[in-house]
């Protein structure tokens, strides 16, 4: 399972936009995410996610598909439309349906809803690692 940063890690660690209009699982992710030694930034709708990217430019996002003000297609594809680098995660409850879709839309990836760590845990440290290493102008696939 994750394993506590130490404070050092913390402070060099990748910043993780977590997108869900539910309070409690930006909660969660936030206290299982600081085990990645990430630093994590949420939003609670769409479009609060999208001016927190543009702002903040995280390492990697994770967002959610329904939501108010802006949907999870919505946000990949604002995103997409300036950044093809960046790391975007779905996190759905119609995961099996929206994998098939998932690349078409510019997802990274997409995990189920409700979350097993152990899939959340598998599915992040790659890409964190690919973030951490990605040189300039590498594009992920």
């Amino acid at each position: 399972m994750f394993s506590h940063p130490s404070l050092d890690a913390m402070d060099m660690g990748p910043t993780i936009l977590v997108i869900d209009d539910d309070r409690s699982i930006l909660e969660l992710l936030r206290h299982v995410l600081a085990g990645l030694a990430a630093r994590v930034v949420t939003a609670t709708n769409g479009l609060s996610g999208i001016r927190i990217f543009k702002a903040r430019r995280p390492d990697l996002v994770l967002t959610d598909l329904m939501m108010p003000g802006a949907t999870g297609l919505e946000v990949v594809q604002t995103i997409r439309s300036f950044d093809t680098q960046t790391p975007v995660v779905l996190m759905s409850g119609h995961a099996d349906y929206m994998s098939t879709l998932a690349q078409q839309y510019g997802f990274t990836a997409v995990l189920r809803k409700p979350m097993n760590l152990n899939e959340l845990e598998a599915v992040l440290k790659p890409l964190l690692h690919r973030t951490a290493t990605a040189g300039c102008g590498e594009v992920f696939s």
